[in-house]
């Protein structure tokens, strides 16, 4: 216990140096491409390559300066999703995405007027604190694993957007479900296939293969 109340003051002093646009820069980029990475993403190495280059060496400095840890600052996605690093998913924050795109795009080309009614209630009793609050939080983490801290936070942001009634329609689509079963099909693949736990036996299924011939 001694340890990790060292090791947890040692993180926590490194939270907040540094100025608050290159927070609101680091986050404001890594936390979405986290929360859109796919489970399995089989051109991560060419994507990794890509990041460094268009990454300005000045800006790179900025981030060793204050310290910021490697998967805060390096926009890197991982080949296959783990816990540590995942955050909502690419199949629930893309679903999230077409709902809203549906709300706001589709109800405004239907009605016109009908864009602003579909926002108010995210604007009613006191649903932006959550914004806010998350914000606060861009303005100072510089931590990797932030996708997977904003955890409490999803329900909070999402809540406001989805109260709009036509999100009782949306919901009864054909394509709206086929993704959510598509979204659970993805997190059922990251469980069979996570090379720490994973539930396929990879090992013992080749191994056999390669002792019969």
């Amino acid at each position: 216990m001694g340890a990790t109340g060292a090791g947890q003051r040692s993180r926590t002093s490194r939270l907040a140096p540094g100025p608050v646009w290159l927070h609101l820069l680091a986050n404001g980029i890594t936390w979405p491409l986290d929360n859109l990475a796919p489970p399995v993403f089989p051109f991560a190495s060419a994507w990794n390559r890509a990041a460094d280059a268009i990454t300005p060496a000045s800006l790179a400095a900025l981030f060793q300066k204050y310290s910021f840890e490697a998967g805060a600052r390096n926009w890197h996605l991982p080949e296959t999703q783990i816990e540590e690093s995942a955050g909502l998913g690419f199949g629930v924050t893309i679903l999230l995405g077409l709902s809203l795109w549906v709300v706001l795009i589709g109800l405004q080309k239907a009605r016109p007027g009908a864009c602003r009614a579909a926002l108010r209630p995210s604007c009613e009793g006191g649903l932006p604190r959550p914004w806010l609050s998350l914000l606060f939080v861009m303005a100072k983490l510089n931590a990797m694993g932030s996708a997977r801290y904003l955890a409490s936070y999803y329900p909070l942001l999402s809540m406001g957007l989805l109260l709009s009634p036509a999100q009782g329609e949306i919901v009864r689509r054909k394509w709206w479900r086929l993704w959510a079963i598509f979204s659970c099909g993805l997190a059922g693949l990251v469980l069979v296939i996570s090379p720490a736990r994973p539930l396929w036996p990879a090992e013992w299924f080749f191994g056999t293969l390669r002792a019969r011939g």
